[in-house]
């Protein structure tokens, strides 16, 4: 897959957050809170958790990475198990760190966001219909 960059102050066009039948388009920045809302059944239909099992030698803090420094160490060092957000995470948060583009087989683009969920530990990987369907609820940084 080709991964492209996308600006880090906005993902633009498709983020929008439901209310109530009207869509809003919000900007959306690296360290941004993103609350889980609106699951039905026993997981988000949008969203993926990344959970940490093997861990390299390593003391960095991955609170202090954004961007793409911190998918670069994050995703390819140890290894993870993988599934879609269970329901149980609803009302709990992530602060987006890395947002990016990717294109799929059919070579439609879909933009997507990595929040931090526990640090070191677990990210939540967000695409950008969780946002349409009302999973994701965000707050700026101040």
């Amino acid at each position: 897959m080709r991964v492209v960059i996308l600006a880090l102050g906005l993902i633009c066009g498709f983020l929008a957050q439901a209310q109530d039948t009207e869509l809003e388009e919000h900007e959306l920045h690296i360290g941004d809170t993103l609350y889980f809302t609106g699951c039905e059944g026993s997981s988000f239909e949008y969203i993926d958790l990344y959970v940490k099992t093997r861990f390299a030698i390593d003391s960095i803090s991955y609170d202090t990475l954004n961007g793409w420094d911190f998918y670069n160490r994050f995703f390819p060092t140890g290894d993870f198990d993988m599934s879609r957000l269970p329901c149980e995470y609803e009302g709990r948060y992530g602060i987006i760190k890395h947002m990016m583009s990717v294109e799929d087989a059919d070579g439609i683009w879909h933009n997507i966001v990595i929040a931090m969920i526990v640090d070191g530990t677990s990210v939540a990987y967000i695409v950008e219909d969780a946002f349409i369907e009302g999973e994701v609820l965000f707050s700026p940084a101040q």
